[in-house]
């Protein structure tokens, strides 16, 4: 499994790299399908007391750009590299597919793994990696953290919301346990969603007021919720807007773990170490460029790219607008200019439209461009290419560059699989 294996060189080298009892212990809290509006601190009407207190205490990250679909942004999490430049910016991993998958650590684990090194490590630093299943569809949330929200009648986002509640008890829980065993006041907490919200079907998720959901390349499908918060941190209780990608965090957590700068540079990371901008938010940052998706198909190049305040959209496939949080309905207005998709669940959904998106690229006789502006218009409701048409050739000239380095997907068929006694086997990993 080649993701697993990265995981474990990751692992392998960051403690290779630890080299005092000073480098901090170093969490990462990944949600899935948490959008941009599932938050409290975005979005008052969502319960998440434990995250809301974290974030407002730490730096919240509001230019945090992560890939419009959860493979490509675990692969570049766990890598530090651009999913282009790996063979990971296409469709998610089939769970039949025998290539890399990513690893799931359950929550009800984490308290007795805090403990247990506590008492056995003390003072050692540790590297956990937090990745919820949740708030992703199907959502069925213990009726309890359902009921909190009885006013909402639409069915898809009062579970979805009750299932981030419960998500957000379990991030409580997670910091209590630090503070239990001696260790938060030396340890540093990463939160960040790995795509937009999924609003289809009644999955529930909301990006509102930003453009798009998960599985597209508008800010709605790659800007999440996300914050840094550490007793660490010398400035807190601040918002910043310096760019942000995924694939940051392994080179800033290879720096906290004591790797040298000339060590972070001959790993190649497409990251860059952004603790320095951690430490002084409210100096410059430090990205001017991210490439928020590239990729190919039959010579057609399709994705975007984000350089200082300009964002450029190349074939973005099927048209997507703003989904409100849905008041109403079984699934609110989310599926509005979607067309009728069918009875198919949400993983199929995505797939279905990212094949539909390609279908239109297929279709058309010339690229379809966009331009936004977001320092202005970050709901990116003002196209500018016709005003600005020298930023749209930079642009494209500079994607096109990037693409000569681009790795294709590998696409492999899947294999036999399924439940065998009660365990799942995918017939492809001993």
């Amino acid at each position: 499994m080649k993701t697993r294996l990265i995981l474990v060189i990751l692992l392998v080298t960051f403690i290779d790299f630890i080299k005092s009892v000073e480098q901090p212990n170093i969490i990462i809290i990944l949600a899935d399908d948490l959008g941009f509006n599932d938050v409290g601190y975005h979005n008052p009407d969502m319960m998440t007391p434990n995250i809301d207190q974290l974030a407002k205490t730490g730096i919240i990250l509001e230019q945090s750009y992560v890939q419009p679909i959860c493979t490509p942004s675990r692969s570049s999490l766990l890598t530090g590299m651009y999913p282009y430049l790996i063979g990971r910016q296409g469709y998610p991993i089939s769970h039949k597919q025998p290539t890399g998958l990513t690893l799931d650590l359950y929550e009800e684990r984490v308290s007795i793994l805090l403990r247990e090194h506590a008492a056995s490590n003390p003072g050692q630093p540790f590297f956990l990696y937090m990745s919820h299943h949740a708030p992703h569809s199907p959502v069925e949330p213990p009726q309890f953290y359902e009921d909190l929200y009885a006013n909402i009648t639409d069915d898809g986002r009062r579970k979805f919301s009750g299932t981030v509640t419960a998500m957000d008890d379990k991030v409580g829980a997670l910091v209590q346990a630090l503070k239990d065993s001696g260790m938060y006041e030396n340890t540093v907490i990463l939160f960040l969603g790995d795509n937009g919200g999924n609003p289809l079907l009644g999955a529930g998720g909301n990006n509102w007021p930003l453009r798009g959901f998960k599985g597209v390349v508008y800010e709605g499908g790659v800007r999440t919720p996300a914050f840094v918060h550490s007793p660490l941190l010398k400035s807190t209780g601040l918002s910043i807007d310096h760019l942000f990608h995924v694939s940051d965090w392994l080179p800033t957590f290879y720096h906290l773990a004591g790797a040298s700068d000339q060590e972070i540079k001959d790993q190649n990371f497409s990251g860059i170490n952004q603790w320095p901008v951690l430490e002084n938010p409210l100096g410059e940052g430090l990205r001017e460029e991210i490439v928020v998706n590239l990729d190919d198909d039959k010579g057609t190049t399709f994705g975007a790219l984000r350089q200082g305040r300009y964002k450029y959209i190349k074939n973005p496939g099927m048209w997507v607008g703003w989904v409100k949080p849905p008041t109403r309905g079984a699934n609110g207005n989310a599926g509005q200019h979607l067309g009728d998709l069918g009875d198919v669940d949400n993983d199929e959904l995505v797939d279905t439209l990212a094949e539909q998106s390609v279908d239109v690229l297929h279709q058309q006789s010339v690229d379809v461009l966009h331009l936004f502006d977001l320092e202005v218009d970050p709901e990116e409701r003002f196209d500018l290419k016709h005003e600005l048409p020298h930023i749209v050739q930079e642009m494209n000239e500079r994607m096109e560059q990037l693409k000569e380095d681009m790795v294709y997907p590998d696409n492999i068929e899947e294999v036999e699989g399924g439940l065998v006694d009660g365990i799942w086997t995918s017939n492809w990993c001993e």
